[in-house]
């Protein structure tokens, strides 16, 4: 997911001729980012490492609170979504 919108989001940066845009994008390249980051910190938060996905091990794994990490994750899924739809409407001048 967040290497489409990776894909999705560098032609703003070839198109417009605003520096400032061209930073947010990067910048919000640079965000999206975190998606790999959050993969391997889904996976590795519980102690038996097949207790993350494994429902036999789920029972004997200690295990992080994921729905912390589900909502903070939400949060920035959010936000992200909404400076992608943002961005392009400042090259269309609205």
């Amino acid at each position: 997911m967040g290497l489409h919108l990776i894909s999705r989001s560098s032609p703003s940066t070839r198109r417009s001729s605003s520096p400032g845009l061209r930073q947010a994008v990067y910048a919000l390249i640079g965000v999206v980012a975190y998606t790999v980051v959050y993969f391997f910190i889904t996976t590795f938060t519980c102690t038996s490492i097949k207790g993350s996905w494994d429902l036999l091990f789920m029972a004997t794994a200690k295990c992080f609170d994921k729905l912390t990490l589900y909502l903070v994750r939400s949060i920035f899924n959010i936000a992200i979504d909404t400076c992608t739809l943002v961005l392009p409407l400042h090259m269309a001048n609205i």
